[in-house]
Formats: structure tokens, sequence, C-alpha cells
């Protein structure tokens, strides 16, 4: 229905259920994925730590994009701050 109203960019997290809101939202925008950008984000650990090192990143942004039901994340958000990684890396 959001997409009938004329919204265009979904947002979501890793951390939202663990990739349980990645996959109900690929799946209700599935059959409008040409006109709609999706972003999730990234930074957290299940025990509520940070981890924004790149290979961690890489590891989510591959459950994502099978959670997702896609093959490209529009845009990717860090969630949080952490300060152990230089914004550099």
């Amino acid at each position: 229905h959001a997409v009938e109203l004329g919204v265009t960019h979904f947002d979501t997290a890793e951390l939202y259920g663990w990739g349980e809101g990645e996959k109900l939202l690929g799946a209700a925008l599935a059959p409008f994925r040409d006109k709609v950008t999706i972003g999730t984000k990234f930074g957290w650990t299940k025990e509520f730590g940070f981890n924004s090192r790149p290979d961690h990143i890489r590891e989510v942004i591959d459950a994502s994009l099978v959670n997702l039901g896609v093959e490209t994340i529009d845009v990717l958000y860090q969630h949080v701050d952490d300060p152990a990684v230089p914004i550099e890396d």
C-alpha cells in the first residue's frame, strides 16, 4: 500500500529481527523492486556490541542480499559508530 501511495524508499537493518525484518520487507517489495530503493544497515552484533570491521560488513551485506532477495542494496548505512574501527577502514 505504501508504494501505491508514492513511497519509494524503504529502510531496514539486520538488527530488526536479525534478518527477519529484511525477509518480510524483501518479499513485500519484490513486485515493485524496479520502482523503489532499499537501504539497510550494519554495525551491531547479536550481543548488541559494535562491529564495523570490513570483514563483518561483508558478512552483513551477503546476509542482507539473501534476506532481502535482491541482487543489490541501494543504500548501505552504518547503524552505529564503532570506536574500535577507524572510519577509513
